[in-house]
């Protein structure tokens, strides 16, 4: 089976790059045109900042198209453990973030069609520990703990210790969500350069200068959104790199009888992840922990150690089975932090350059709030979590 792009963007329609004129002065300049980079330039457009997005490929060719559409709330590690390991006020900011994101995500499924469905999401424990730490977010966060065999779904054979349930979570279609945020962004008046690879970003004056595609393009405030590449745009680091790149692979199969799990479903703290299309095609992912050192890079190449986890574990969440024909296989890189929390606001000793970065593979999740806080704090001076300031690590 040949390595394609994705299993939404082999199915996306073909269209003309977005190269629209740039603004004469813009206010703002977004490098990165992802969930989180085009969800800011709406939010800064709609509060009237005039906004130029530049991004190298087009809109979703990086991990935004790449993902299984899963809208959760919580990252890999759930609220409880988040709260245990680095404090409650920084597990309260990761959920508003959630929380904020399906918000957005509701409203533009309002006006458009996106493949939004509020179906829940289950959580399901593969270790002791992982259970005691669910049943401590059932608790905190008022949410539903199933037993072990009373999962939705009767559970995923190999993962028999119980099932966290967040019914606020949901799918979406990534491409028609991030479609539909594009287009809201250029209603707004925001301008979009697609195909416009950035090669350097330097204070000129009393400005950043962008460079990209062989223009130039300047602004008083710049914020990279870029997700790993970020890195590669930045003055020196403060305490080394801060963005390390982890692929993350996924497959779709076609199961004969069709699965019927009801839920998105993720498992071994986000290592394992799986999700029913309404066709009856599975979409599977992870696996990363069999190859940590192989996944630590920027290909968005399959690769075999992790496709052959992928495989076993389709095996093992499909026993019942006659027929499993896998139909697609891809990847995507994701951008990790060293603390495992985003980077959201004024880069250090840079006056007006600003990070949207190190999602840690949750960018569908967290990116729409995250992005809705930055924009507040860019045009009217809101507040941002001190927990995501980048400058956390000078």
């Amino acid at each position: 089976m040949p390595a394609r792009r994705s299993w939404w963007l082999d199915r996306s329609a073909p269209r003309p790059p977005l190269q629209d004129a740039a603004p004469h002065a813009p206010d703002l300049i977004v490098v990165g045109g992802g969930i989180a980079g085009v969800g800011l330039a709406r939010d800064l457009a709609r509060a009237g900042a005039r906004v130029l997005l530049v991004e190298g490929r087009r809109l979703g060719e990086g991990a935004s198209g790449r993902n299984a559409g899963f809208v959760l709330a919580e990252g890999a590690q759930c609220y409880a453990a988040v709260a245990r390991e680095q404090g409650r006020a920084t597990a309260d900011a990761l959920r508003e973030a959630g929380l904020a994101t399906r918000a957005v995500i509701e409203a533009v499924a309002g006006r458009q069609e996106i493949g939004w469905q509020r179906t829940g999401s289950l959580r399901l424990a593969a270790s002791a520990a992982e259970a005691a730490d669910l049943r401590a977010c059932a608790r905190l966060l008022g949410l539903r703990w199933h037993a072990p065999g009373a999962e939705p779904g009767a559970g995923l054979p190999g993962t028999r210790r119980g099932g966290l349930v967040d019914p606020g979570d949901g799918v979406v279609d990534p491409l028609a969500l991030l479609a539909a945020l594009a287009q809201e962004a250029r209603a707004a008046g925001a301008v979009f350069r697609e195909e416009a690879p950035v090669t350097e970003v330097a204070r000129h004056g009393n400005r950043w200068r962008v460079r990209a595609a062989g223009a130039a393009f300047e602004a008083p405030r710049v914020v990279l959104a870029a997700s790993v590449a970020t890195g590669d745009l930045l003055p020196a680091a403060p305490g080394g790199a801060l963005l390390e790149p982890h692929r993350a692979q996924m497959l779709a199969a076609r199961v004969e009888p069709a699965p019927t799990f009801p839920l998105p479903v993720y498992a071994r703290d986000g290592h394992d992840y799986l999700r029913v299309l309404a066709n009856g095609t599975l979409l599977l992912g992870g696996c990363r922990d069999v190859d940590p050192e192989g996944e630590r890079t920027r290909s968005e190449i399959p690769a075999g150690a992790v496709q052959a986890a992928l495989d076993d574990l389709l095996l093992r969440w499909t026993p019942d089975a006659s027929r499993r024909t896998v139909l697609l296989r891809w990847a995507g890189t994701m951008a990790f932090t060293p603390d495992g929390l985003p980077l959201v606001g004024p880069w250090p000793d840079a006056p007006g350059l600003y990070l949207l970065t190190g999602l840690m593979g949750h960018g569908m999740g967290w990116g729409l709030g995250l992005a809705r806080g930055l924009a507040a704090a860019l045009t009217s001076g809101a507040l941002l979590p001190p927990t995501f300031l980048p400058g956390r690590f000078a």
